[in-house]
């Protein structure tokens, strides 16, 4: 009897069971937080040299300080970089007094990972980014996102845009963190195969 060369479901479970069927655009979870009242939380095995693009989940982000977004910054062969280098450019909008708008800078010193959050009952925000090149000390550092939450008062928002570190370098951590008070938030880092 020779082999077809076709799976059956049975084959394919059995061989995602062993970690052996990987596809193209797989997600590989690397590694989740939880943060409860942290003024940091730091990811420093992210896989660079495996992977060249990478996904972060932010839910349940909660600042202790109303109206405090969620930021990042990138370690450059495990130095964190706080130097005001990084470069974004955003859209947000909102149903209640701040309308629809955009903001960027060309030189800001964190990459907003999810927008300005209250603190009250029931204000969260959760997001979703996408990191490129990081482990390619060739290439720029890119960064795109999206993102919504309560603000104080119940006010929504949601925001997309991106971002990048204008230097060849490799990433090798990323640091999430507030500029101001503590938060809590679940967050997990992925690694897309074959990207």
């Amino acid at each position: 009897m020779s082999n077809s060369g076709i799976f059956d479901v049975n084959d394919i479970r059995y061989l995602m069971d062993y970690q052996q069927w990987s596809g193209v655009g797989t997600l590989e979870l690397i590694q989740t937080q939880v943060g409860s009242s942290v003024s940091a939380l730091d990811f420093l095995n992210i896989k660079e040299n495996i992977y060249d693009v990478h996904f972060m989940t932010v839910n349940d982000f909660t600042p202790s300080v109303d109206a405090t977004p969620l930021s990042c910054r990138f370690y450059e062969s495990g130095v964190e970089e706080s130097a005001a280098v990084y470069q974004y450019a955003l859209q947000f909008g909102s149903p209640g007094g701040v309308g629809f708008n955009e903001e960027n800078s060309s030189g800001i010193a964190q990459i907003y990972l999810c927008a300005s959050t209250g603190n009250g009952t029931n204000e969260v925000g959760n997001s979703y980014n996408y990191f490129y090149n990081l482990g390619d000390s060739t290439k720029y550092s890119f960064h795109t996102n999206q993102s919504t939450a309560t603000r104080p008062a119940a006010d929504y928002i949601f925001t997309f845009g991106s971002a990048i570190l204008p230097q060849a370098s490799t990433v090798d951590g990323i640091k999430c963190f507030v500029t101001s008070g503590t938060f809590s938030a679940d967050i997990s880092l992925y690694g897309i195969r074959y990207s």
